[in-house]
Parts: structure tokens; sequence; C-alpha cells
């Protein structure tokens, strides 16, 4: 295992990330002196951090639901509702001016921080990473109020992910007891619509009936042999203030949660044990510190038992800003 050193050096008054460190491996950059300004975290103010950052992915849009719309996102997504498709709660079609919301990410720096992490349900009814082509917020309102939608359609561009993968299937997101977002394979047999691969526009074209989060995906699958991955945090750190992550080396496109907290021992870990022996991985903490955002990272290479133990020394202040990028930068 390697501990990882951070520095920060600002010029010009403009943020650049500089990695310092005399270990072997990647660095970096330092946010604080990791002995000061920390203090025992609140789970109210990590929530509402997490909220925050989810609210800054948030894109919106007003337009007449007789009209409908063709949506640009930041990254190139194109959303189509067609005129007169949207119903309110009574069944009516929807008319006048209505509210979109749009949410997306393809990579693990930016899905950290709001808390939107990769974990599918697999054949044996376990969870396992997911390897992401976009995974998506889509919702629309009208005072305040959602409405339903007979289908809409989004073409995904297949480069905001690293390029086409014809393995991908549409997945739906629902959210546990815990507040944490899993996901399930949409059932083309019960569901309507699905994402259709486009090898010659290097596109996915995805047709759905629903509002709600949805996400390209295939399973990660990585053979081997597995072990579970456990994750000892400092005292005073728990599920309700606090969250792990595990990052795969050279992966961008996966970020796995930690879901079960063991109060005895102090420790995150998985219920389905499966940890790849012998892969490369960075487990990342996240938390808060007076309403501020704290983290560490360990460069970790997972053998059978092990665990991993996150040092109160190695908590680190760092603001949303600044853990995403550093996330972004992991090799």
């Amino acid at each position: 295992m390697k501990k990882i050193n951070y520095c920060l050096t600002f010029i010009c008054a403009a943020l650049f990330f500089v990695g310092c460190s005399d270990d072997e491996g990647f660095s970096f950059p330092e946010t604080t002196n990791p002995e000061t300004g920390i203090v025992p975290p609140s789970g109210a103010k990590f929530n509402e951090l997490q909220q925050k950052a989810l609210e800054n992915m948030t894109q919106r849009a007003t337009f007449k639901a007789e009209k409908g719309i063709v949506f640009t996102s930041k990254k190139g997504v194109k959303l189509h509702i067609q005129p007169s498709t949207l119903y309110n709660y009574r069944g009516g079609i929807a008319t006048g001016n209505v509210d979109l919301e749009f949410v997306e990410f393809y990579d693990r720096g930016d899905m950290l921080v709001p808390n939107r992490p990769l974990m599918g349900n697999n054949a044996q009814g376990g969870y396992e990473p997911l390897v992401t082509g976009g995974q998506f917020y889509v919702n629309v309102t009208q005072n305040g109020l959602d409405l339903g939608v007979f289908y809409y359609d989004m073409t995904v561009p297949a480069e905001n992910s690293g390029g086409l993968d014809e393995g991908m299937t549409m997945w739906k997101g629902t959210f546990n007891a815990d507040g944490n977002l899993l996901w399930g394979e949409f059932e083309p047999s019960q569901e309507t619509g699905g994402v259709f691969p486009n090898p010659e526009t290097n596109e996915y074209s995805v047709t759905l009936s629903e509002f709600g989060w949805s996400n390209i995906d295939r399973l990660a699958g990585i053979e081997g042999e597995k072990t579970p991955i456990i994750v000892k945090v400092p005292n005073g750190y728990d599920n309700k203030n606090s969250s792990v992550y595990v990052a795969f080396k050279g992966e961008p496109d996966v970020l796995a949660f930690l879901d079960i907290y063991d109060v005895a021992t102090h420790s995150f870990s998985e219920h389905y044990g499966w940890g790849p022996i012998g892969f490369e991985m960075y487990v990342i903490f996240l938390s808060e510190s007076q309403g501020k955002l704290i983290y560490a990272i360990q460069e970790v290479k997972l053998t059978k038992g092990k665990i991993i133990n996150i040092e109160a020394s190695e908590l680190r202040l760092g603001t949303e800003a600044e853990i995403t990028a550093i996330i972004k930068a992991l090799p």
C-alpha cells in the first residue's frame, strides 16, 4: 500500500495542481496540514455538501410543453422531448411552461462528491461495479410538480466515455433505504425503450418512457479470485457522515462504493466479496469538517483478507473542485 502525499501551488491567482512526494508512485497536491483544522464530522453537513455538488452538476431549461424541446447538454447529448408528450398527475396532457432538469456523469471525478457511484445488480442478485457510457438524470416539472412522459430520446456521444462499447445495455437507478443509488438492468420485455450503440455515428441512441436516473452500462466483469474489500476508518466516522469509494487503476469510468459499515470494527465493506485479488485500485475516503470537504486516498494492490486502514493523519481538507480534479488525474 502506498500512502499518498499532497501539495497545492497557487500561481497568478489561478489554481494549478502540482504533485509532490518522495514516495514511489502517483502523488497528489496537499490542501492543508492534516494535523490542524479538522473536527468531528456532521452527517447533516456532509449530506448538504453532496447535495450541493449534485446541484452544481444540474443543467436547466424552460420550454413550452406543447412545443417540446431539443436540448443540447454541455457534453453534447441531444435530448428530444416531442410536443404534447408530457402529462400531469391527473393524466391530462401538459401545456404551458415546464422546467427541465438534466444531469450527466461520465467519469469518477465528477461522480464522487455528488455520491453517484456505479454498482449494478448481477445475475446472482449481488451488486458489483459497472463501467459507464453515461449516467443521466432527466426530470420535467410544472409549478414544482413532477410530470410524466410517454417517451423521450437521447443521443449520447461515445467519445464522452472513451469510445463506443457495443456491450452496453440500459440500466435504471433506484435509491435504497440509506439513500444510495443502485442500478438494475433495463428489462426490454417489461419496459419500453433501451440503448442502441451506433458505430456509424459513434453514438448511443437512447429511448425511455419515464424520467429519473438512467445509465448506459455494463458490468465490469473482472475475472479471477475475489476477496472482500475492508476499509477501516478513523474513530468518529461512519456511514452517516462519510463514504468510502473504490476506483480502479486505468478505468476512469468506474467508481465503486462500499455500502456496509461495521460499528464494532469501524470498517466499511461490501456484501458480496467482489474485490479482485491482485488488482491495483484507489481507496477514496470522503467526509466533512465544519462544512468543508475532507478526503484521503490510498493506492492499493488488493490481497486476500487485506484490511486497508485510513489514518486520521491522512485526512486533508479540499474544495469540491480540488477533489474532483485530483480524482480525474488518477492514472
